[in-house]
């Protein structure tokens, strides 16, 4: 089984009629692949009220390889994603959460504190700025599947151990799961 890329894993789930389920889907794509294809999907679609999570993904990415996105790149993407998450609390919710709001604003002043009368995103959240996070999300998620090459069957079997259980596990845990993709 060869997995896919990024690209091919978005296209073939907006083309199925019937999704897999996420169980039986999870066999067929690594799982930071699967993380990217979701973040994706996210983010073309839009789902402001996930992008705390994206930003959350991203920092704990970048914070342990952070090589994938320059200091500036991380920073403007932390920053837009919790600045329209922000302005969506404020903006269709009319009774906005206060206490919800101000902590996101509190991890906001923590990276406007280290980039001070920086110009960083356009001065209205329009279109350039969810290009901008669009591009940019993009740039993250391509660098992050670069990280992790794919291995074949022969190489993974190589970092399994002598005394593995690995197919027994898989045999209890992901049996059903496999008939439904097989099928």
């Amino acid at each position: 089984m060869t997995y896919r890329s990024l690209e091919v894993v978005v296209w073939e789930l907006e083309r199925l009629r019937s999704p897999l389920p996420l169980s039986a889907l999870k066999l067929l794509v690594p799982p930071v692949r699967f993380v990217s294809a979701a973040i994706w999907k996210t983010i073309q679609q839009k789902v402001v009220a996930d992008y705390g999570m994206l930003e959350e993904f991203v920092s704990m990415v970048t914070d342990i390889l952070p090589e994938l996105l320059t200091a500036h790149q991380r920073t403007q993407l932390i920053l837009g994603l919790r600045g329209r998450l922000i302005l969506e609390l404020c903006q269709f919710d009319s009774t906005a959460n206060f206490d919800l709001v101000q902590s996101y604003l509190e991890r906001l002043q923590m990276f406007f504190d280290a980039w001070v009368e920086e110009n960083i995103f356009p001065v209205e959240f329009g279109p350039a700025y969810d290009e901008a996070l669009h591009t940019l999300m993009w740039m993250f998620l391509s660098r992050l599947e670069r990280f992790f090459p794919l291995q074949s069957f022969q190489q993974v079997s190589t970092v399994l151990g002598e005394e593995s259980s690995a197919l027994e596990e898989f045999m209890v845990i992901q049996h059903e799961d496999l008939k439904t993709l097989l099928r």
